[in-house]
């Protein structure tokens, strides 16, 4: 039996079921189980079931699901393994064809503390059970727990078992009418015969039962019905018992696989002590190593990468730990990188001549900083007080120190894994953990970030830290995509990092032109104690002193570095014995992050190939103005811990703008998000004002925020808030690609009506010190947008016809007067600009990214949504980058905008709406 669905019955119709299923075995008795997982809140119907069902057939190799009924949370009733056929219950209790018992799951973990069965799921499961018992005349004592057949807790240690069988005694079943004839099986009609015959009560059982068990608690759950989207692997269900699933620093409730402060409890409370003990048992040391993989990695990519490792690990007697951080990170940069092609050379495909300094500049150029700050926001975060790293931290250093010497404490990080790494190490060792050694394989944390949170330790909290790592030439024959020609590393040192050409730590010139590394990792020529470097490609693997890949998404598959690192944690660089790793299929390059993971559009993939047989050319990089990141390239922060800011605690002021009234393109929404901006605001204690429409000149604009902010004082918080279109101008003074306008009413007719960016900035330059600026922009100002802005406009225009439908992007693409306008007064803007010249003041929220169109849907701004159910639920203790991530939670996934936070570094874990 192949089974693609299955059918979902009411009470009702499952008696019938049972009543006219051609019982051609004996039940006996009726054992009840629970899943443990999923969870009864982990449930999405179909595809949960479809999940247990692949687990059950594709890794246990059965015919069919294990149970015969499950029951849902809401009360639905699944019809699962053929009623005929004996269940996978319990070793030595699942009967055979002629007589056995009838299973039944619940969905839900009722063990004590955990969740209980709502009123509709257990009067469903006490209906169950009833029409079983019923039809075979059996007393409501036939009932078996899964707990009385072998030493786990299943259903669940909250169910009483006596109280059960009294419950089941009690249940009433609504009477069929009786004395209906019934006709041949055959011959019926109607949707209860229809799922009997999809059972196929017929089939012969293909599968032996008598030695099987259900695997409750060792689960075909916290996979959620989700291994299809790995395509044909198969999901290991022992890898949730070493997995901790994290998105941007807190535990994932979503995803493939699931983790909760209660699921690491059971790391740590249960899986843990088992191991150590069986090690004792055996006379051996007993390790924990925690894995992190690189920040470009899809939580797909890392949990196929964990399932690869998982097997070696545990083969070499060493208790693995995957950190799944899921930053979504390769999906942005290939956007990013899109935009790089078509920005300076047209529509992709034309033929065209790159250079790496020039993707560099234009990779700074179009912010890509801003994203890779993103990725390691999710690595810091982590670790802060409320992160899921944090927790485990915890977790780590109470069960090491309940047990010694008996455990030995490892970690080994990929990439950004070491930047991971760094915060979670540091953590670690703050909650009194103890690490014995460390391995980075081609790290991407900068020297700064090294020698602030991991460098003091060496030698005391953790005892060793070795590199795996490419030489110089490798790292320049590798290459980021066919259009930036070395390797990932270098793209970070040049581009995405702060300041250009950071020292990166895994680039062996960054190794070799520090002091303080030599040293660390004996590159004067003298060992060091507490630091080493492997270097690819080296072959001494009997020592530990081996690694092969010539990549740098090839660490973590290259079996010559696993196995070096394997002999280090074990300590067997003298030849020993260990299993070696086998990449089992995987191809050399399956986890590069670049060919592997980040899904190029096919028009790109075209055109990237194309370019690779180009041969590079020099003298391209003066013709693109760029702008630097504008940071200072300063230390990277080092604390752990978040760092608070100072709240206002002054008059709280609120301006806020809405113009739908537009000549051209009129919108719908913005004046709903002001009046609703000015009522949240008003709710926070702010005294707001509105200008709405007809009132919002760009004359009006400028004064009023000019007004605001001269008059404000230390410790007032100013908000300006703006709902309309955006525009893009072209900025020929070299300071930036574009200038950034927002479009007043009069933006077509009056010669100041667009109010640009420069202005603002001046305006906000004279801000006093200690005063609170913040701004909400659900508008969309870049050119990049205006093509798509206006198929948006033609497409959307034709989808409304339906009343219900309202869907408008705020950008304006800029007319003639508005471009003359605009060059009139590019003396004085630019005049303005220079004397602006300073740090940044203002923290802006903008509703989208510089590629992206903001919308307003059926009269209200989606940013403008979302943001305000954000306040609503209060910012006592959240930081502006705290609200920007609740903002992009909000928008859910997938999303076709993403919010923004534009400030200086310091002020991003600042108090919202403080100073």
């Amino acid at each position: 039996m192949t089974r693609t669905t299955f059918e979902s019955v009411t009470t009702n119709e499952f008696q019938e079921v049972v009543d006219d299923f051609p019982w051609t075995r004996r039940i006996t008795e009726v054992h009840l189980h629970h899943t443990w997982r999923p969870r009864q809140r982990d449930y999405r119907g179909l595809p949960t079931l479809l999940g247990m069902w692949r687990y059950h057939t594709e890794t246990k190799g059965w015919s069919d699901i294990a149970q015969h009924v499950t029951v849902a949370p809401d009360g639905t009733i699944w019809i699962g393994r053929n009623f005929n056929w004996a269940p996978a219950s319990a070793i030595g209790f699942n009967g055979n064809a002629t007589s056995g018992p009838f299973m039944i799951e619940m969905i839900g973990d009722f063990d004590h503390g955990r969740e209980s069965p709502g009123d509709d799921q257990w009067q469903a499961v006490l209906k169950v059970m009833k029409s079983v018992q019923t039809h075979f005349n059996l007393p409501a004592e036939a009932l078996r727990f899964h707990n009385e057949m072998s030493g786990k807790t299943c259903p669940g240690e909250s169910l009483d078992k006596q109280q059960v069988i009294r419950q089941i005694a009690d249940t009433a079943l609504p009477s069929r009418e009786g004395g209906r004839a019934r006709e041949p099986f055959d011959a019926r009609h109607g949707r209860v015969t229809q799922i009997l015959r999809g059972m196929e009560p017929g089939a012969r059982q293909t599968d032996d039962m008598s030695g099987a068990e259900h695997p409750t608690g060792e689960d075909d759950g916290r996979l959620l019905g989700r291994a299809s989207s790995l395509g044909n692997l198969v999901i290991d269900p022992e890898l949730v018992n070493h997995v901790i699933n994290l998105r941007r620093g807190r535990f994932s409730s979503g995803g493939l696989i699931e983790t909760d402060q209660g699921d690491v409890d059971r790391i740590f409370e249960e899986d843990l002590p088992a191991y150590i003990n069986a090690q004792k048992a055996r006379q051996r040391p007993a390790h924990l190593l925690f894995y992190a993989h690189g920040g470009l990695v899809p939580e797909s990519g890392a949990v196929a990468g964990a399932m690869s490792q998982l097997s070696f690990w545990k083969r070499n007697e060493i208790y693995p730990v995957f950190f799944i951080w899921e930053t979504g990170l390769g999906e942005t940069i290939r956007q990013m990188l899109e935009d790089t092609v078509a920005r300076p050379f047209g529509t992709p495909g034309t033929r065209a001549f790159f250079t790496d300094p020039l993707i560099e500049d234009l990779v700074r150029a179009l912010q890509g900083g801003r994203i890779w700050d993103g990725m390691k926001f999710s690595a810091e975060r982590a670790s802060a007080d409320d992160g899921g790293a944090a927790y485990v931290a915890a977790k780590t250093a109470e069960f090491q120190n309940a047990h010694q010497d008996d455990l030995a404490i490892h970690a080994v990080g990929h990439s950004a894994g070491a930047i991971f790494h760094a915060y979670f190490l540091h953590r670690l060792a703050h909650e009194g953990g103890r690490i014995k050694t460390a391995h980075f394989m081609a790290p991407a944390i900068t020297n700064a970030l090294f020698h602030a949170a991991l460098a003091p330790l060496l030698g005391e909290k953790v005892g060793s830290l070795t590199l795996f790592t490419m030489r110089k030439a490798l790292e320049r024959a590798d290459t980021v995509s066919p259009i930036y020609r070395k390797s990932l590393l270098y793209l970070i040192h040049g581009a995405l990092e702060r300041a250009r050409n950071t020292p990166i730590l895994g680039l062996e010139t960054s190794l070799r032109e520090d002091g303080q590394t030599r040293r660390i990792f004996g590159l004067n020529g003298d060992s060091s104690p507490v630091g080493s470097v492997v270097w690819s490609q080296s072959r001494d693997e009997a020592a530990g002193e081996a690694s092969l890949s010539t990549t740098h998404g090839g660490f973590d598959n290259d079996p010559a570095t696993l196995n070096s690192i394997v002999r280090r944690v074990l300590d067997r660089q003298r030849g020993e014995d260990i299993v070696p790793f086998s990449d089992q299929g995987r191809a050399a390059d399956a986890m590069d992050p670049w060919s592997g993971q980040v899904d190029w559009p096919e028009h790109l993939q075209d055109f990237l190939s194309a370019a690779a047989a180009i041969p590079p050319q020099e003298g391209v990089l003066g013709q693109i103005p760029t702008k630097p990141s504008g940071t200072d390239g300063g230390p990277a922060k080092t604390q752990v811990q978040p760092v608070a800011g100072t709240s206002a605690s002054g008059r709280r002021i609120a301006l806020c703008i809405g113009i739908d009234a537009y000549e051209r393109s009129p919108l719908n929404g913005c004046v709903n998000d002001a009046r609703l901006w000015l009522r949240t605001l008003e709710g926070l204690g702010y005294t707001g004002e509105l200008m709405l429409n007809g009132e919002a000149t760009g004359d009006r604009i400028r004064r009023r925020v000019g007004d605001l902010v001269t008059g404000a004082r230390p410790g007032e918080s100013i908000v300006i808030q703006y709902a309309g279109h955006g525009t893009t101008m072209t900025d020929n003074d070299g300071d930036e690609v574009e200038d950034q306008c927002l479009c007043a009413v009069d933006c077509d007719s009056a010669p100041g009506g667009l109010v640009v960016d420069d202005e603002l900035r001046q305006i906000f330059s004279g801000l006093m010190e200690g005063v609170a600026l913040t701004c909400f922009f659900d508008c969309c100002h870049s050119g990049t947008a205006t093509r798509a802005a206006l198929r948006a406009q033609r497409s959307l225009r034709a989808r409304s016809s339906a009343r219900d439908l309202d869907i408008r992007p705020r950008y304006l693409p800029p007319s003639e007067a508005m471009k003359q306008n605009y060059r009139n007064r590019l003396p004085a803007l630019r005049a303005g600009a220079r004397s602006a010249a300073g740090p940044q003041r203002e923290i802006l929220f903008s509703a989208c990214t510089a590629t992206e169109l903001a919308y307003e849907n059926n009269g209200q701004g989606d940013f403008t949504r979302y943001a305000n159910g954000v306040l609503s639920q209060g910012i006592g203790g959240v930081a502006n980058r705290d609200f920007l991530d609740r903002v992009l939670l909000a928008f859910g996934e997938p999303r076709r905008q993403n919010p923004l936070l534009d400030c200086s570094p310091s002020r991003r874990m600042a108090p919202l709406l403080g100073v």
